[in-house]
C-alpha cells in the first residue's frame, strides 16, 4: 500500500511552504522513517513593490505616498521612483494600504489625476500599478481664485486691525453721525496706492 505524505500548511502558520510538497511512501512489514522536508519560514515583514503608469516627462517629479486604509490622512512613508517608474516600500506588516502618486507639478498649469489605490498586502500579492496623469490646462481653464471683493475685504481688514486707533479718530472727526460716503473717503487714505487703483478701476466697471 502506498501513501502520500505532506506537511500541512495553514493560515497563520510559522512556515509558508515546504519542499517537497509531498512524497510517496510504500508501506511494507517495517515502519518507515527518515522522511525529510524543508520548511520555509513565513516572513514577518513583506516588501510592497509596484510602478507608476505616467508619462516619461513627469516621472522625475513623482513620489509615492503610503498610508493605511484605516487612517488615510496619516502618511507613513514616501518613496522616490527607482529605475524608471518602479518604487518599493520594504519591510511592511501585513495590512491594507493606500498608495498615492504625488507630483511637484504646478497645479495651475496641469490638471492632475492621481486617485489612491488600495492594496491588501499578503503572501503572494502581485506588484501594483498606480495610475497617474497630468494634462495641461487650457488657457481659459484656471484654478479658482479669490474674488476681487473678498481680496479687498481681507486687505482692508488687515489694515484696519493695524490702524485701529487712527481709524477711530478719523471717524470721530466726521461728527456724531458720520456719512457712509465720507467715512469711505477717509478710510481710503489707509489703503496702499495699488489697492486704491484696483478699487477705482472696479467701480468704473
Amino acid at each position: 500500500v502506498s501513501y502520500k505524505v505532506m506537511v500541512k500548511t495553514e493560515a497563520g502558520a510559522k512556515h509558508e511552504r515546504c519542499s517537497p510538497i509531498e512524497t510517496s511512501v510504500k508501506m511494507k512489514s517495517k515502519d518507515v522513517s527518515g522522511l525529510e522536508f524543508v520548511a520555509f519560514r513565513r516572513p514577518s515583514k513583506l516588501a510592497l513593490i509596484g510602478r507608476v503608469n505616467a508619462s516619461v516627462e513627469h516621472l522625475r517629479s513623482i513620489k509615492v505616498e503610503l498610508s493605511t486604509a484605516a487612517n488615510p490622512s496619516n502618511i507613513l512613508q514616501t518613496a522616490d521612483l527607482l529605475i524608471g517608474d518602479y518604487f518599493e516600500f520594504p519591510a511592511l506588516s501585513r495590512d491594507t494600504y493606500l498608495l498615492k502618486p504625488v507630483a511637484s507639478l504646478d497645479s495651475r498649469a496641469y490638471k492632475l489625476s492621481n486617485t489612491p489605490t488600495k492594496v491588501v498586502l499578503e503572501d503572494g500579492y502581485d506588484a501594483v500599478v498606480l495610475p497617474f496623469s497630468a494634462d495641461p490646462r487650457n488657457s481659459g481653464e484656471a484654478v479658482p481664485t479669490t474674488s476681487f471683493g473678498v481680496l479687498v475685504f481681507i486687505v482692508f481688514g488687515a489694515i484696519a486691525a493695524f490702524n485701529r486707533k487712527d481709524i477711530i479718530d478719523a471717524l470721530k472727526g466726521q461728527g456724531s453721525k458720520p456719512q457712509v460716503q465720507g467715512a469711505e473717503a477717509d478710510l481710503s487714505g489707509f489703503l496702499p496706492d495699488s489697492m486704491k487703483n484696483m478699487a477705482q478701476g472696479k467701480k468704473k466697471q
